[in-house]
């Protein structure tokens, strides 16, 4: 751990060996309202996989050990990362899935109520779609640290690249845009059809119930 005041002067590294991890990317790190607590999110290994890891902290220097949050669906799909933000009254995560028999790195969405539960969103299915074989971001897609809100849209930075995970490959800082709550959504199978949506019964304590919808 390091501190700065201003991004550019750091102080000393700060051991902090009880988090028991040695995750080489995106680690992060939030203050949790409700917890009164940070969280910090990693990567441990486990059974040979990469998995997403999360630890507490009162003070941002002293972590309990780092516990298992997320791993993937099939062995050869890892969770090789997890950037986490805070997003309306959830937590979402943009999920690093490293397919070990391609070689390619994808970004995906999951989310959570309280960094400790966590559900993807569509597995299989990208937030930020790789390129066309060639193009600057075919091989690899590895998610900022959140989102920006600005001027009604959501930037979504990114870093890309034009080869896979083992190779050597040419990086690009790159940029993709949402509309606000556009994270995710339903759209009907056949695009010359109506679709249908039913949800199980909702519950409606307030006296509004709103709908995002194009």
């Amino acid at each position: 751990m390091a501190f700065s005041p201003d991004g550019l002067h750091w102080s000393e590294l700060v051991p902090c060996p009880a988090i028991d991890a040695a995750g080489d990317t995106h680690n992060n790190s939030l203050w949790h309202q409700r917890l009164g607590r940070y969280v910090g999110i990693t990567r441990l290994w486990r059974d040979g996989q990469r998995i997403v890891g999360r630890t507490e902290s009162p003070d941002f220097v002293n972590w309990t050990k780092a516990a298992e949050a997320l791993r993937g669906v099939e062995r050869h799909l890892q969770t090789y990362a997890m950037p986490v933000f805070r997003y309306a009254n959830v937590y979402l995560g943009l999920v690093m899935v490293f397919d070990t028999q391609s070689d390619l790195v994808d970004c995906e969405l999951a989310w959570s109520p309280d960094t400790v539960h966590w559900e993807r969103v569509c597995p299989g299915t990208s937030l930020i779609p790789r390129g066309a074989k060639g193009s600057h971001d075919w091989g690899c897609v590895y998610a900022a640290a959140y989102p920006i809100l600005r001027d009604g849209e959501l930037l979504l930075y990114y870093s890309g690249s034009d080869g896979p995970h083992t190779d050597w490959r040419k990086g690009s800082l790159c940029l993709a845009r949402l509309r606000p709550d556009g994270f995710a959504g339903l759209r009907p199978k056949a695009a010359d059809q109506p679709g249908t949506v039913t949800t199980r019964p909702v519950i409606c304590s307030g006296k509004h119930l709103r709908l995002s919808a194009d």
